[in-house]
């Protein structure tokens, strides 16, 4: 992809709202929340958060937590906002994150368009 062609991507995916013909209780049974970097720079975590999933579930700084993990995003929603570590939430199960610069967002299937080709 060119830069400018990702970017735009990247803002489509941002200004999509998924699962909008799903009643709010329904979109409410599927909801998981993704842990992101919204900003440019690079996702990552806070002191008050590192020590957060050291305290309450002993979890150390070498061990990897997949961003959608429960602790994980626990700790980021009990401590202090910051810039490099957000909550996405998004209505399934799937998702995968694209990154820009270090500014990261949340892909779920249905964000993904394909060019089909006419014989």
């Amino acid at each position: 992809y060119s830069q400018g062609g990702r970017f735009k991507r990247f803002v489509e995916a941002i200004n999509r709202r998924t699962g909008d013909n799903m009643g709010d209780k329904e979109r409410e049974k599927h909801m998981n929340k993704i842990v992101y970097c919204p900003n440019y720079g690079g996702f990552k975590l806070s002191e008050e958060q590192r020590a957060y999933l050291k305290e309450k579930f002993g979890v150390t700084e070498e061990e990897y937590l997949p961003r959608h993990d429960k602790r994980l995003v626990e700790a980021v929603e009990m401590c202090e906002p910051t810039r490099d570590a957000d909550i996405w939430e998004i209505a399934g199960n799937e998702y995968r994150i694209e990154e820009y610069d270090g500014m990261e967002i949340v892909v779920e299937p249905e964000d993904i368009s394909f060019i089909k080709i006419e014989s």
